[in-house]
């Protein structure tokens, strides 16, 4: 009694309740047009490996007693449970906003669609279902890192089969715009630019306007930089981008709004 399963996309584990008195236990598998014993076993599993993903099986299983005149055998108890979907493999970042994620993934044979799940509040949420492999997830922070992993899943009759979980990946978003550019002080020959931090950056380019193009004329780890060798009572212009690795690559954010400062007198 209380024979039940769990599966992989390549084998299929048996349980049953424990019955006393019981010798053993034996397992059959219906295969090839009848009947086939798979094997004994004392304890209450046994697990079937070597199967195909998303295949439908049936097993029986019956319990057997050594007594004084032989074997005694119960009645089978019979399930047919289905094999996992394959898992899902190749998740990746395809596209990354300051805002979104756009994953993609390898195509798992015979699905009908897609679970998404994404960590947060520290447990796995299920944030949505995809009926292609490519799910985008939105309303994110910029220079944010999130993780998801990705399922299969069909229909068998009136349950649903899923697949093995993706492997987790950790994803981020695009670096944001940097914000809050000002000439934190201002001498005769130089100008002390600050900004606003940006989430995720690893450190920021400085630009200034100069011989009609932009020009880096810095690189800091930090959200302030002096410019100096200017000229005293002149104007100037500047623009702050940030830097960082996202999703394996170096990227950039959008650029600060140009600031104009001048220099002082004195």
């Amino acid at each position: 009694t209380g024979l039940a399963s769990t599966a992989t996309s390549t084998s299929i584990k048996l349980t049953w309740d424990k019955m006393s008195d019981a010798t053993g236990y034996q397992v059959y598998q219906y295969k090839g047009g009848k009947w086939v014993r798979l094997g004994n076993t004392s304890g209450t599993s046994y697990t079937i490996s070597k199967l195909s993903a998303n295949k439908q099986y049936s097993f029986k299983v019956r319990v057997y007693k050594k007594g004084s005149s032989g074997y005694e055998y119960g009645e089978f108890a019979a399930i047919t449970p289905y094999t996992a979907l394959p898992k899902v493999t190749g998740l990746k970042v395809k596209k990354a906003t300051t805002s979104a994620i756009t994953l993609t993934w390898s195509k798992v044979s015979g699905a009908a669609g897609y679970q998404v799940y994404q960590y947060k509040g520290g447990k796995w949420v299920r944030i949505g279902n995809a009926s292609s492999n490519s799910y985008t997830v939105s309303k994110l922070s910029a220079g944010t890192t999130y993780k998801f992993y990705v399922r299969a899943y069909k229909k068998n009759g009136k349950s649903y089969n899923y697949g093995e979980n993706s492997s987790s990946l950790s994803a981020k978003t695009a670096l944001g715009q940097t914000t809050g550019l000002k000439a934190a002080s201002r001498k005769k020959t130089s100008i002390t630019l600050s900004w606003s931090k940006v989430t995720g950056a690893t450190g920021y380019q400085v630009y200034q306007y100069k011989g009609g193009k932009w020009v880096k004329v810095g690189t800091v780890k930090t959200n302030k930089f002096t410019s100096s060798s200017l000229t005293r009572n002149t104007q100037y212009q500047y623009k702050v981008r940030a830097y960082g690795t996202v999703n394996g690559k170096t990227a950039y954010g959008a650029y600060s709004s140009t600031l104009k400062a001048k220099t002082t007198i004195f």
